[in-house]
């Protein structure tokens, strides 16, 4: 599979050979990154426009190099094939699918490797030996991307903890004596990223966390690398390297859920097509009979694939859930269900990126009017009103059901709510009472597979 470290090489290396499609003017040291970069494909720009989708006819030509036993063939010979920089109009117009297919074709491609980064490194150092180009350095650039990510597991998401990660490039010198093949060549550029990497695992979390240390202490280690390049490639001395460090826990740990805190006193109304896209969306065929892992998944994701503009589900959420009445036959289940997927989802990247327990947590409300006789007739002469909080956790969320964690959440507040009214009839009922009246409600309800863990009073008075 096309490799991200080989993406950026490959977006480096495009940018650069169509720098040299522009013209004769002067060019960097290095080559720049190309203007627009959109999600897992990239955009390459000649002339301020950007490159056209490549046809089947570009694709299929360059697959035509991709001979049986290429790997081996001199790199001197193999680039002549593809590029042959003494013929001004072939050159060009070989250059210019280059720029088509490399331009929009999607990495998961499966001769992505073979387009992407060997046909990219030919075509970089094609473009020094063409005899129309300027007075340019006379050295290839190399430009990738050493990496070191660490994974957890969220619900069956793989999620992404951290990243360190390298941009470097460096110009090379090829020993065409010494007939190095192609694949020689590759493998020895990908070396030093595959080095790199090596480097950046050894290292501590505390140590990469500090970029422009660790920018320093890479950029050495780069060094060392290139001047120890033997075996047809030689470095030719110039090198630069970017690090940076990326946790995405601290973007989302005082976010809370991905869903969008819209107030009921906002003006907006939606439409039956934005109704109609989030039902679709947000409540699965048979939700009910999902286990909690597939369904928590399912809701978390439709938020992340979402396209972010005003066609989107993400837009759409927000404006039903701005306006929806609480008679719509789906208000609960888009105000809890859905509410509370997002939150254990939520809940549980924290636990994984923290390393800490973190227990899910479910709000309620208390409201007891305490009624007494007054000559015969049955007044209310107080009551009893409160907030609450209890946390729970799912044992196995792979098969608690989603009905079954919802039966769990509503028998803790309705078996609550009757303890309350029972004891508040006896004139008993105080806080400390009613927070043990809260545990065992929990614990009446917990099952195999989803567990009352603690509970805590937001606020609770008794009026008379």
């Amino acid at each position: 599979m096309f490799h991200k470290k080989k993406q950026t090489t490959v977006l480096l290396l495009i940018s650069a050979a169509i720098a040299a499609m522009s013209g004769c003017a002067s060019s960097p040291a290095r080559p720049a990154q190309p203007e627009a970069v959109s999600g897992t494909r990239y955009q390459a720009y000649r002339w301020g426009k950007p490159v056209e989708k490549y046809t089947k006819a570009d694709y299929d030509f360059l697959l035509s190099f991709q001979t049986e036993g290429y790997g081996k063939l001199p790199v001197e010979e193999f680039n002549h094939k593809v590029l042959n920089w003494e013929d001004e109009e072939e050159y060009h117009k070989t250059e210019d699918i280059l720029a088509r297919v490399s331009a929009t074709l999607s990495e998961e491609d499966e001769n992505a490797d073979f387009i992407l980064v060997t046909l990219g490194n030919t075509w970089n150092e094609c473009e020094k030996k063409h005899f129309n180009t300027c007075e340019r350095e006379k050295a290839p650039w190399h430009s990738s991307q050493a990496l070191y990510e660490t994974y957890g597991d969220v619900f069956g998401d793989k999620v992404l903890l951290t990243g360190a990660y390298a941009d470097f490039s460096f110009d090379y010198n090829l020993d065409t004596d010494q007939k190095l093949t192609v694949r020689e060549r590759d493998d020895l550029l990908d070396s030093i990223g595959n080095k790199l990497e090596e480097y950046m695992m050894k290292q501590q979390a505390g140590e990469l966390k500090e970029e422009e240390k660790m920018e320093k202490t890479l950029s050495s280690h780069l060094t060392e690398l290139l001047k120890s390049l033997d075996g047809g490639i030689t470095w030719g001395g110039n090198a630069d390297l970017d690090y940076y460090w990326d946790t995405p826990y601290d973007f989302r740990q005082d976010n809370g859920s991905e869903a969008t805190d819209v107030s009921s006193e906002d003006s907006f109304s939606y439409t039956k097509k934005q109704y109609n896209l989030v039902m679709e969306r947000f409540k699965p065929q048979n939700y009910e009979q999902m286990s909690v892992s597939e369904y928590n998944r399912t809701i978390y994701n439709a938020f992340i694939d979402d396209t972010g503009d005003e066609e989107g589900t993400g837009y759409a959420y927000e404006m039903v859930m701005a306006s929806l009445s609480e008679n719509d036959k789906n208000w609960t289940y888009l105000h809890d269900t859905v509410q509370r997927a997002l939150d254990e989802y939520h809940t549980r990247m924290t636990e994984v990126y923290t390393g800490e327990k973190t227990d899910f947590c479910c709000t309620g409300d208390i409201y007891v009017p305490l009624i007494e006789d007054v000559y015969g007739d049955k007044v209310e002469v107080g009551s009893v009103d409160g907030q609450y909080e209890f946390t729970y956790r799912i044992t196995d969320a792979a098969k608690l059901t989603v009905q079954e964690r919802e039966e769990f959440i509503n028998k803790v507040n309705q078996k609550v709510k009757e303890l309350a009214e029972k004891e508040a009839g006896k004139g008993t009922l105080d806080e400390a009472g009613f927070k043990k009246l809260l545990e065992s409600a929990g614990e009446e309800a917990s099952t195999r597979y989803i567990e009352f863990t603690g509970c805590s009073l937001g606020y609770f008075e008794v009026y008379r």
